[in-house]
């Protein structure tokens, strides 16, 4: 399950990169804020442009490409809007914001005045607390639309490889000695590997991530395991063909369950995997304990 969760994990973070999706999900944040036209303004002012700078996250507004970074800080948000309003301490904060044309960044502004005054302090720290604010609900949104990636790779992964959990169990619960031998491969995979991080979905490595998925599905790796645990299909041709007979259909249920209960566990993560491995492997390498002892 480790292997094929890094697998997993790894092609989400790749799709994360190819797709701009953190600097995405933070433009719809803005954009939720301030509107459609001010978000464009937002996107192009120079302090944002070179926070952007070298990114390779983008997105395309009015046919044009632009450059994202994957977060801003609650200041840089901050600061970047009171310089679209023309804000600053040498204005006249009330005639500044009665001189702004109608629409969200003007009701925006007079909400402010009226609940800060005079203070552009203030202003800007209530600016910053309601851009932490909406940035906590996103980054919890966020969370929840990968998770959900990660359980459809998952199932597309457990199908194109047959990663079926269930059989897999009963092969291993069923034959001792590939359960020793799966074991043995498992306590050499954890002392040469170190632990995966979290998803990584910011700033993609596209090269680094290509590598991995290379390595991950090497013989050494995934290709090792196919043959012991029976995964993969050159035996399932033989085994079953798809028909129109009750004994194949409840076959493929079952198949199809094993695969669902394979995406779930995938979704858990690599780092939840690679932690309980360590711990199995842990208590097997310590023994059985002693029933009795020396008095």
């Amino acid at each position: 399950m480790l292997l094929f969760s890094m697998l997993s994990s790894t092609i989400l973070e790749l799709i994360a990169g190819y797709t701009s999706l953190r600097g995405k999900h933070l433009i719809k944040a803005i954009r939720g804020m301030i509107g459609k036209e001010g978000t464009t303004e937002f996107i192009k002012h120079p302090f944002f442009r070179q926070l952007a700078a070298g990114s390779s996250e983008n997105v395309t507004d009015n046919g044009k490409k632009v450059s994202l970074p994957s977060y801003i800080s609650a200041d840089t948000f901050s600061s970047v809007l009171l310089d679209m309003l023309e804000i600053d301490p040498s204005t006249d904060l009330k005639k500044t914001i009665d001189a702004l044309p109608e629409g969200p960044q003007k009701e925006l502004a007079v909400f402010l005045y009226k609940k800060t005054g005079d203070d552009l302090a203030a202003i800007k720290k209530n600016l910053e607390d309601w851009y932490d604010e909406v940035m906590d609900r996103v980054t919890g949104a966020y969370k929840r639309h990968t998770q959900r990636y990660l359980l459809v790779i998952g199932f597309a992964v457990a199908v194109i490889f047959n990663v079926d959990m269930l059989n897999v169990y009963g092969n291993l619960s069923t034959n001792a000695s590939l359960s020793n031998q799966i074991a043995d491969q498992a306590a050499m995979f954890i002392g040469n590997t170190t632990r995966p991080d979290s998803l990584k979905l910011d700033g993609a490595n596209i090269d680094s991530l290509s590598q991995q998925i290379q390595f991950l599905l090497s013989e050494d790796q995934i290709g090792a395991l196919k043959s012991p645990l029976g995964l993969g299909w050159e035996w399932q041709v033989k085994e079953c063909c798809v028909c129109a007979c009750w004994s194949c259909a409840g076959f493929w249920l079952l198949k199809l369950a094993g695969w669902i209960t394979t995406a779930l566990g995938i979704s858990l993560g690599a780092t939840f995997w690679f932690d309980a491995l360590k711990k199995l492997v842990s208590i097997r390498n310590s023994g059985a304990v002693p029933t009795g002892g020396s008095k």
